[in-house]
């Protein structure tokens, strides 16, 4: 995972750099809520001791208590000032390797992504930008809606084996000539059906714990 930067470039900060950074700033943004799997990291490198949490919040949020953070209280709209006074702050200690993560939230405060980029500027920490649902596209990628299979495909086009055998990795799947083509569905269905006929057909056995009825 890569949380690429206010500019779009590639050289992002991923999880791996979170759970090395000495310092994490969260401005405009809430993890536990809005992005869990960078709660999760946070919290592992918090409760290592290797990172410490600086949050700038109008309030001390569950999840800030849980990491621990040191929380700046700022009332809405005083976020570009809270950042331009961390970047003097001694206590917070931010240099290349802080990282300062900026919430979606943030854009309606004015100033503070200005703000957030001079802080960043200045001490030379590291800086990402968290869009809201961030979890959202990958949720959607794995499958986790009831209507789409893994990778977005739509789950009502294709129910048969044809397409679970291509998103599961089997070579020997059979792949269908096009997107919605059902031909491989339909012969799984006449197979299905073939075999139940059969069962139907077979005469049925005699129950063992009862005699013949030419010797009762």
């Amino acid at each position: 995972m890569v949380l690429r930067g206010p500019d779009g470039e590639e050289a992002g900060v991923t999880y791996a750099d979170l759970e090395r950074a000495k310092t994490v700033v969260l401005a405009g943004l809430e993890p536990e809520d809005e992005a869990g799997s960078i709660f999760l990291r946070l919290r592992k490198a918090n409760r290592a001791g290797t990172t410490s949490v600086i949050a700038i919040s109008p309030y001390t949020s569950r999840g800030s208590q849980k990491l621990r953070a040191r929380v700046i209280p700022t009332a809405p709209g005083d976020e570009a000032a809270a950042l331009a006074a961390l970047a003097i702050d001694s206590e917070a200690g931010l240099d290349a390797d802080s990282v300062v993560l900026l919430g979606d939230r943030l854009a309606t405060s004015p100033g503070a992504y200005a703000a957030a980029v001079k802080l960043a500027e200045s001490t030379g920490a590291r800086l990402a930008w968290v869009p809201r649902r961030a979890g959202d596209r990958g949720a959607v990628e794995a499958g986790c809606l009831p209507t789409l299979l893994p990778g977005g495909r739509p789950g009502d086009r294709c129910r048969g084996s044809c397409g679970r055998g291509r998103l599961m990795g089997r070579r020997d799947a059979a792949r269908p000539s096009g997107p919605f083509d059902r031909s491989d569905c339909r012969a799984a269905r006449a197979r299905r059906s073939r075999r139940r006929r059969l069962r139907r057909r077979r005469p049925r056995r005699p129950c063992r714990c009862r005699p013949p009825p030419g010797l009762r």
